[in-house]
């Protein structure tokens, strides 16, 4: 399992990072930057903690991902968007604006899976898949090898692409 609800409605991963630690960490991007730049103040932050929360944030992000990852929402993403099986649809498009509904924060994240038409439209942020990689490697020096749980690519939730 990824996470355990507690009764105070928070979630631990491995008990070294938990939902408002998450959030805090993505709360500091810096969104006046382009790129890769915009991760950088958020990677420094999270690479001033364990390497366990580090991995344990990597696992809650890809939870986050994976709550997202349904039919209900790839029909929301614009010009991308999920129409019908059989139809040309950018699996890779899909990630992307589920990356920017978790980038956007709590309050914009908890609206998309309350809403799913909140979905981002036309964009996307690829470079968050990365930020548990490089605060890894900006900690310890070393390559990142953790494979985050669950799977975070689309389709990987079967209970959200009902057949």
């Amino acid at each position: 399992m990824c996470a355990t609800a507690h009764s105070s409605g928070r979630a631990t991963l491995l008990g070294q990072m938990d939902d408002d630690a998450f959030w805090a960490i993505l709360a500091k991007l810096s969104w006046t930057k382009q790129g890769d730049a915009v991760l950088t103040p958020a990677v420094k932050a999270l690479a001033k903690l364990p390497v366990a929360a580090i991995v344990a944030f990597d696992d809650l992000l890809a939870a986050k991902l994976f709550a997202l990852d349904g039919e209900v929402f790839a029909r929301e993403i614009g010009a991308e968007a999920f129409r019908r099986r059989g139809e040309y649809f950018s699996g890779e498009a899909f990630l992307f604006a589920r990356c920017l509904a978790v980038a956007k924060g709590k309050t914009f994240y908890d609206g998309v899976l309350a809403d799913p038409r909140q979905m981002p439209k036309d964009a996307g942020f690829e470079p968050l898949l990365e930020l548990a990689t490089l605060a890894y490697e900006h900690k310890t020096g070393e390559d990142y090898a953790h494979v985050p749980t669950p799977d975070c690519e689309t389709f990987a939730n079967e209970a959200g692409w009902p057949r």
